[in-house]
């Protein structure tokens, strides 16, 4: 479940025909071609946050890129500022956080923030997700990862600086308002989601090894630990399921207007059952090759 509940960081740190699947034995990246009547998009699987481990990238990946006219992210981080991040994480009026989950819950909270240097005014009216995220973002970044070594910021530099498009798959306000929705952030998944700080640095390790090595099952692994508590499968269900069919119908559009796009998405949205790839595949009319 780690990686579902770090879907969102890249924000939280800024601002603090049948299918067919080539097979094969070299290895894969986590990176699809599809195509459909000649056109063609590009679907890559992001690290959001990551170190200068993850590079140089694959010459393929990069091929690819260069190949499209227009880059496409899930959110385009450089488009929003602070202010419309903070106006979604932290609650009106007189309700605070520690109104909302337990006295040992905020306690660690409060611990953690105060291992940061944070001060409890700059957090004491956050809603619990905007609080667990921010927690785990300065986690990472107390161990040497950033968003700047993340894919997705990799390739919005790339864009900019080679003057392409940059389009988003989903707007703030959806975002946000998504996450403001999820419940999940309370009980305990909020006790499990604590417990697991400590091990960040080991977890993003792994992730970025997993990725290197295009090895799907083991990503698709990672993000199903914590699936016995309570909450786990809203998460997933809102944070993943639900934006997988919304992006499919949209990255079809992409397909369908005849000019090459470059898709960044998390990894776990590509992954498994009801991943993007096989959404597309249930469509029977394009053709789908692991590169």
């Amino acid at each position: 479940m780690k990686f579902t509940k770090y879907a969102f960081l890249p924000l939280i740190i800024a601002f603090i025909a049948c299918s067919s699947v080539d097979s094969g034995s070299q290895k894969k990246n986590l990176l699809w071609k599809v195509e459909s009547g000649g056109n063609v998009v590009y679907l890559l699987g992001s690290i959001h946050i990551a170190d200068e481990s993850l590079y140089p990238l694959d010459t393929v990946i990069i091929e690819s890129f260069e190949e499209c006219e227009y880059l496409v992210l899930e959110l385009d981080p450089s488009a929003h500022n602070a202010l419309d991040i903070y106006k979604y994480m932290s609650y009106e009026g007189d309700t605070l956080l520690k109104d909302m989950i337990t006295t040992e819950q905020y306690a660690q909270i409060k611990e953690y923030m105060d291992k940061h240097n944070v001060p409890e005014m700059a957090f004491s009216t956050f809603k619990p997700w905007a609080a667990v995220m921010t927690l785990q973002s300065l986690e990472m970044l107390s161990n040497g990862f950033s968003q700047h070594e993340g894919i997705d910021l990799h390739f919005l530099e790339r864009a900019k600086s080679s003057g392409k498009m940059v389009k988003e798959l989903e707007s703030l306000e959806f975002q946000m308002s998504m996450m403001n929705r999820l419940n999940a952030y309370t009980g305990e998944y909020l006790d499990y989601t604590l417990t697991e700080l400590d091990d960040t640095k080991k977890y993003v390790k792994e992730l970025i090894d997993a990725w290197k090595q295009g090895d799907s099952d083991r990503i698709y692994e990672i993000s199903q630990e914590g699936n016995q508590y309570e909450g786990f499968e809203q998460v997933m269900e809102d944070l993943n399921f639900s934006r997988n069919i919304s992006m499919t119908k949209k990255i079809e559009e992409y397909i369908a207007s005849g000019d090459k796009h470059f898709i960044v998405v998390g990894s776990l949205h590509l992954l498994g059952e009801r991943g993007i790839v096989q959404l597309l595949e249930s469509k029977n009319k394009y053709k789908i090759k692991q590169l």
